[in-house]
């Protein structure tokens, strides 16, 4: 079931085998003769068609089982916004697979390390983080982990102004990404070419990468959901950069169509910050500064580098004054997302 899933499988009937699939696994109440079983599970199903509770039972207490639960508890705090709690259980996670030398397990921690580095702006060490996370994959010839490193890469090189090593990041895990038959890791590679288009002033590729990453993603693999999340809010930006503000608002609602059904916050906080801009576009500055608070709370913390937000910022400010904008902002990150999202779509 995995395998066909992370092939391609879609619709329903890889929808009845996924639920047949939970099904079995929350009938399990032991520890797991083959505890990798969870990570595959997890992989193909995602956090929410997975019970952490019950996952408590069915994994070891062996020095590998430890390291995974490390691992397990930083993506739970981080789809909760809590990123000082996962920085802490990947650096846990870390630790322990390199004692049991599991370079796989290592390579996902480090990755996961680096991208909150990239949060904190410090893309320095998040690209060290990320080469060797790279180098580990790579002694593995893991197609799949490697085309996902680039990706990160790559998004980091956006943040960090380089689009030409971004671009080429990008393509090479298209690359892996083919050779090991895995169409929604193209897509992903796909959507950060869409935005390395739209950061060099080309709307029209940045468009056609976008509706490229959409067209890829014939799977029910979760993973795909953050790409389609994703791709929807870059095609709202290029609305946004055309003036199309209903439009974008549509695109957008979209977005957050699939990533409230799925803990994808990266994109649904993306999502957010995207009508932050058809606020501005529409002349509502105050809203502008809330949306990007509330940007900021569902990812947990504000993202350095971010060139979208820092123009919103730039532009809100001059409206509301440097003390509006940031009781707006304020104002934005202590409302329950759901319910702001509510007045603003």
């Amino acid at each position: 079931m995995t395998n066909a899933v992370s092939g391609g499988l879609a619709g329903a009937r890889a929808t009845a085998w996924l639920d047949r699939a939970t099904e079995l696994i929350r009938g399990i109440d032991r520890t797991f003769r083959f505890p990798t079983t969870l990570v595959l599970w997890a992989l193909t199903a995602g956090p929410a068609r997975t019970d952490p509770v019950l996952h408590l039972k069915q994994v070891g207490d062996d020095p590998w089982s430890a390291a995974l639960l490390a691992m397990s508890d930083g993506f739970l705090a981080q789809f909760g916004g809590s990123v000082e709690e996962a920085y802490a259980a990947f650096t846990r996670g870390l630790d322990g697979f390199r004692a049991t030398g599991d370079r796989w397990g290592a390579a996902n921690c480090l990755d996961s390390l680096a991208q909150l580095a990239d949060w904190r702006g410090d893309g320095e060490r998040s690209l060290a983080l990320l080469d060797e996370a790279l180098r580990l994959a790579g002694e593995l010839g893991a197609l799949e982990d490697t085309a996902d490193l680039l990706v990160r890469r790559g998004a980091v090189r956006v943040h960090g102004g380089d689009l030409d090593a971004a671009c080429g990041d990008f393509e090479r895990a298209i690359g892996f990404a083919r050779r090991a038959g895995a169409p929604d890791k193209v897509a992903g590679a796909r959507l950060g070419l869409g935005d390395v288009a739209r950061h060099r002033g080309d709307p029209a590729g940045a468009r056609r990468m976008y509706e490229a990453a959409l067209e890829g993603l014939e799977t029910e693999r979760f993973i795909a959901a953050a790409v389609r999340a994703g791709a929807y809010a870059g095609l709202g930006w290029v609305a946004v950069a055309e003036g199309d503000a209903a439009r974008a608002r549509e695109l957008y609602r979209e977005s957050l169509n699939g990533s409230l059904h799925h803990p994808v916050f990266m994109h649904r906080a993306e999502a957010l910050a995207g009508l932050a801009a058809v606020a501005l576009l529409e002349g509502d500055a105050e809203t502008a500064a809330m949306l990007v608070g509330a940007s900021d709370a569902v990812r947990g913390t504000e993202i350095q580098g971010d060139r979208d937000i820092a123009d919103i910022a730039v532009r809100a400010r001059a409206e509301l004054g440097d003390d509006g904008y940031e009781a707006a902002r304020a104002r934005g990150a202590a409302l329950p997302a759901d319910t702001f999202l509510t007045t603003v779509l």
